[in-house]
Formats: structure tokens, C-alpha cells, sequence
């Protein structure tokens, strides 16, 4: 091939590339534009936008301060409005992070809509920096046409697209433990000490982005290891020269120390080099049993490690309280294939990839998989190390989150589809080098995987596959939760509400959105101890249900719907937008002589955030 067909060649990659990042930014810039704010996104950006504007770590302790800060400073530099005086918000005070980010979003003055819109926008920057990392390592394995397919199939898997737009620490997590991935490999192929500082700094910044990014780092430098005691006990010669001789125990223990290093900086630098997490006033209620959990919490390892490290102020509270999240996760209800559990499933995780991944991905990860056991039983050790290091530690996290117990939705194992989307792109990418009919066969696989976040559109986040008919009203009786429910589709809903001639609703809502931001001003929350979050906020709207209203239902809450008007839910046939269903107004459902009237419910009163 001349040095002309080399570079057209390889224009012809970046172009392409090019041309999927801009029409995934619109689709990504779209759907943060239409869709209302999910439940987890009003702590993430109030607690933001707290040490962004005051400079105070309390709120959402779960998690570390990187991440939701930078998703909180456009709103903070540009939003406009009035910012709160914590002095005089109730939910300030009492370290409420649900109500003080329903405030922060709502009730500054600024315009709603333009709030989330900015709290978006870092999120959607860092799932485009997630294909680029995915570009990076496929291009470590079959150049850049590897790369390319590897970019595009992993911005457009749908569930990677829709969580990419919200401010949540799903995709940035994923993109972490990618950065860690990449610097382990180049490290490891060249142990230079530029490599060393930049695989410590990865994971360093990585774990203030999310817990299982420090996690995966320790399970990465965990592989590493084992590859070099392997190599040891039996050793083989190379099939073809590396670029330098691999790292001894010299260099496997700097790594660890350096690790080590950047890991204890990064958790005083996030904290501003301060041991308390406020600034201004004492650590208060929920946020202090994260920071220091109260005597009569069970003391595993974890936490008596944690309370000596609290003790000797040798990590700051930011660090201590993901640390302690963990430690404390207690028993919360699960729910899949129709039962519901307080402990989990362990093949909750496997339904999930079975029913939440285009079928054209789970055909690919079969024939990936055996790609990569063949790559492990390489007897060129080259190419079995490299298969090790890219998906051993994913999934190795994944077996831990797996064993977790925590199901409350598909989006915690989304870092498992960087390697996947990865080892896909290698695939496609020697396609297309064979040309012919396997070179039209991987234009074919692209486009349908792009077709899956097309035609899903503004609902990538709740997509199913083909198994269920792609409906997340069809999987409620297999799955629950953020799966097909997160309160995202409000506006939507309003809006379609709007096209229908409706001014006034029934409202069973599960989310954390407003009501009157999504375009839905007269509406009345009908059924006692609803809406969940935050129950204070829109007490005054609670009431008996209006005959002749349409009434708005979550996914979420339909079976509690059901079981209180079983007569209207079972004659009436809603119309379904996404993961809410619209059913006509009971008066127009309800059998001739009958009055069609729900039980009355005592109105409930309360005052704001």
C-alpha cells in the first residue's frame, strides 16, 4: 500500500469517527434537552453545586466530591438565579441532600430547564471521553480501524448513550476504570517511569470519581502481579519481540507504591486538604453515620479499619464515607422474575445483560469470548498478556458487584461493555481488512448497532432488547428500578398530555423531578404517601383522585396502582410513553350506573425544602 492510499486510509477513520462523535453528541445534547431529571441526579448536582457555590463536602456522601462537582460548576458559573442562603433552608441544615437539590434545581430562580441541561453537559463530555479510551486500547490490538468500530460500538450502545447524559457516576465510572485499563497496559508494555506516574495518576483521579474505581485499580495492579509470578514460575519465551523487556519485581512494587501514593493525595486533594467534611457548621444527622457510623452499627473489618483510619485523621471524611457506605450496605429489596428479595440475586446481573443488550452485541460477545480464550491459551505470551490485562480486572469487578447484592439496575455493570465493545472492535476491524463480503458484514453489524440507539431515542437509558419487544412496560414483570423506571419521562409524558387536550392530571410519580418544570402545572398526587421523593415538597397537592382527569402512572408504582384501583387500571387502556402510562379519565372508563369514584384521601399539609 502506497504512503497517498496509507494517509486516504487513514483520514478516511478519523473522518468517520468524526462524523459518529457529532451525531452522537446531538442525540446525547437531544435527549438531555427533553428528558426530566432522574431520581439519583437531584443529590448528585445539589450536593455539586454545595461545594462548587460554599464549599461544603456534607450532602451525598456515598460518593467522592470529583465527579459531581464538575457536573455542578456550569450551573454554578452560568446558571443564573439566586443561590440559597443555607442559613435559611430547613434542608441545609439538616443535611437533607434529596430536598436541598430539589432546591437547588427548582427554587433558585433560575430557569429548570436550562439548570439540568448544564448539569448535564460534563456527564455527556465524559461518555465521548469513554469512546476515546475505547478507541485508545482497540487500537493497542488491531489498529485503527479496530479503533474506530471499538468508538462507535460502545457510544452507541444504548444504555451507554442514555446514562452518558445524565449527571450520574455510571459512565464516568466507567471511563475510569478505562483510563486505569489503558495506563496498566502501556506500562506494562514499556515500564518507563512517565508510564508508572501516569497509570498511578490514572487511578488516583479515578477514585474520586466513584468507590469501584479504586476497587478496580487494586484488582488491575492484582493481574499484573499475577502475570509476573506466572511468568516466574513458568517461564516461556516470547512468539514475537516486545517493544522492551516487561517489568520486574523492582518495577511491579513502584507501581504498587505509586498506586499507593497518588490513591492517599488524590483523597486529600478532593477533600481541599481538610479532615471534616463541612465547612461551616458540624457534620449533621444521615451525612455523620457515613462519616463516622454510630456505635451500634455491626463492626466488620471494614469499618474497624475505617475507624482507626478516623481515628489517626489519616484519611480525610470524604474518603472514610464511600469507604463506609459499603461497610453498612444493609438489606434493600430486589426485585426480578416476578419475586421480590431483601438479598439479592446472583444471576440478576446475567438477566440483565441477556434482556438490556441489542442482540447483535450478545451475538458479537459470543464469538469475543471464544477470541479471547483462544488469546489466554496463546502460546505468544505477548498477545495472552494483553488479553489478561483488558478483561481480567473488568471482570473480576464485575463478579464482586455481582456478589453484591446490590440490584437496583443494569447501569452498575456498564464498565463491563468498554472490553466488550473493545474485543468487538478488533473483530470488525480485521473484517474489514479481509474486505469482500466481511467488510460489508461489519458495515452491517455497525449500522444496526446504531439503528438499537436510533429508534430508541430519547429513551436509550431504558432500553430492552428484542426478547421483550423492546419495552420496558413488557419487562416491569421480569425487572424493576432504574431499569425501566427513573423518573426520566415526565416531560414527555406532560407533553403528551398537552397534545391530547389535557390541562389537569392525576399524578402517581416515581422521581424526583418537578412536576411544574416538566410542563405539568395543575396536577394532584392522589394516593397516600406519594410522591416518595421528597415527600415534603408537594404535600399541598395531595388529594382525592378527579374522575375526570387522565390519570399519569410510573412503571415504578403500577403494581400500587393496581392493587388500590384494580376496576380502572384493568378497563382502561393506557397510553404508554416509555416508563409512564397515561390512562384516559376514570368518568370514561367506568361502567354505565357506576360512579367510578376512588375512596377519598385526607389532604396532607407541609411547607417546601
Amino acid at each position: 500500500m502506497s504512503a497517498g492510499s496509507r494517509r486516504a486510509r487513514i483520514a478516511w477513520e478519523y473522518l468517520a469517527g468524526a462524523a459518529v462523535a457529532f451525531v452522537w453528541l446531538l442525540l446525547a445534547l437531544d435527549g438531555a434537552r427533553r428528558l426530566s431529571a432522574t431520581i439519583d441526579e437531584v443529590p448528585h448536582l445539589g450536593s455539586g453545586y454545595a461545594i462548587a457555590e460554599y464549599g461544603d463536602l456534607r450532602f451525598n456522601p456515598e460518593h467522592p466530591p470529583l465527579a459531581k462537582t464538575l457536573f455542578a460548576l456550569p450551573m454554578a458559573l452560568f446558571g443564573g438565579g439566586t443561590p440559597p442562603d443555607p442559613g435559611e433552608v430547613a434542608s441545609w441544615r439538616a443535611g437533607d441532600q434529596w430536598s436541598w437539590g430539589y432546591r437547588v434545581l427548582y427554587h433558585t430562580g433560575a430557569d429548570p430547564s436550562r439548570m439540568l441541561l448544564l448539569g448535564r453537559l460534563v456527564p455527556i463530555g465524559i461518555g465521548l471521553l469513554g469512546g476515546v479510551l475505547a478507541w485508545a486500547w482497540a487500537a493497542e490490538i488491531g489498529g485503527r480501524r479496530a479503533g474506530f468500530f471499538a468508538f462507535s460500538l460502545l457510544l452507541f450502545y444504548p444504555e451507554y448513550l442514555g446514562h452518558a447524559r445524565y449527571a450520574t457516576f455510571d459512565v464516568p465510572m466507567l471511563a475510569g476504570c478505562a483510563a486505569v485499563s489503558l495506563a496498566a497496559w502501556r506500562w506494562w508494555k514499556r515500564p518507563t517511569t512517565a508510564r508508572l506516574l501516569l497509570f498511578g495518576a490514572a487511578a488516583g483521579i479515578g477514585s474520586l470519581v466513584k468507590l469501584p474505581v479504586a476497587v478496580f485499580a487494586v484488582l488491575q495492579f492484582a493481574v499484573l502481579a499475577a502475570i509476573w509470578l506466572l511468568n516466574r514460575v513458568r517461564p516461556k519465551r516470547y512468539g514475537s519481540t516486545p517493544a522492551a523487556p516487561r517489568p520486574d519485581g523492582v518495577a511491579l512494587a513502584a507501581a504498587l507504591g505509586a498506586l499507593a501514593v497518588f490513591g492517599f493525595a488524590a483523597a486529600w486533594a478532593g477533600s481541599g486538604f481538610q479532615f471534616r467534611s463541612d465547612r461551616r457548621e458540624p457534620l449533621l444527622e444521615r451525612p455523620a453515620a457515613y462519616a463516622q457510623p454510630p456505635a451500634e452499627v455491626p463492626r466488620g473489618a471494614l469499618l474497624r479499619a475505617t475507624d482507626r483510619l478516623r481515628a489517626a485523621r489519616l484519611l480525610p471524611e470524604t474518603a472514610l464515607a464511600p469507604i463506609n457506605t459499603a461497610g453498612m450496605v444493609g438489606e434493600r429489596r430486589s426485585f426480578l422474575l416476578g419475586q421480590s428479595s431483601d438479598q439479592g440475586y446472583p444471576q440478576y446481573y446475567f438477566v440483565t445483560v441477556l434482556l438490556k443488550t441489542p442482540v447483535i452485541y450478545l451475538l458479537g460477545g459470543l464469538h469475543g469470548l471464544l477470541l479471547v480464550w483462544k488469546r489466554m491459551l496463546d502460546a505468544r505470551t505477548w498477545r495472552r498478556e494483553r488479553a489478561f490485562v483488558l478483561v481480567a480486572p473488568f471482570l473480576l469487578l464485575f463478579a464482586i458487584v455481582a456478589a453484591s447484592g446490590l440490584n437496583i439496575g443494569h447501569r452498575h455493570v456498564l464498565f463491563i461493555y468498554f472490553p466488550w465493545c473493545v474485543i468487538l472492535g478488533m473483530i470488525l476491524g480485521k473484517f474489514t481488512n479481509a474486505g469482500g463480503l466481511r467488510r460489508g458484514f461489519a458495515v452491517l453489524i455497525l449500522s444496526i448497532a446504531a439503528t438499537s440507539a436510533l429508534v430508541s431515542h430519547p429513551f436509550q437509558a431504558t432500553y430492552f432488547n428484542v426478547l421483550v419487544n423492546h419495552s420496558p412496560k413488557n419487562a416491569r414483570a421480569i425487572l424493576s428500578d432504574s431499569n425501566v423506571d427513573w423518573g426520566e419521562s415526565l416531560g414527555e409524558a406532560a407533553r403528551e398530555l398537552a397534545r391530547q387536550g389535557h390541562r389537569e392530571a392525576n399524578l402517581l410519580y416515581f422521581g424526583m423531578a418537578s412536576p411544574e418544570a416538566a410542563g405539568l402545572e395543575r396536577f394532584t398526587f392522589f394516593m397516600k404517601g406519594f410522591p416518595l421523593f421528597p415527600p415534603s415538597v408537594y404535600a399541598r397537592k395531595a388529594g382525592p383522585m378527579r374522575a375526570d382527569a387522565p390519570t399519569l402512572v410510573s412503571l415504578a408504582l403500577l403494581p400500587e396502582f393496581e392493587a388500590a384501583y384494580g376496576t380502572y387500571a384493568r378497563g382502561a387502556k393506557p397510553v404508554v410513553v416509555n416508563s409512564i402510562l397515561i390512562f384516559p379519565p376514570m368518568r370514561s372508563v367506568a361502567p354505565p350506573g357506576a360512579s367510578g369514584a376512588p375512596p377519598r384521601l385526607p389532604s396532607r399539609r407541609g411547607t417546601g425544602p
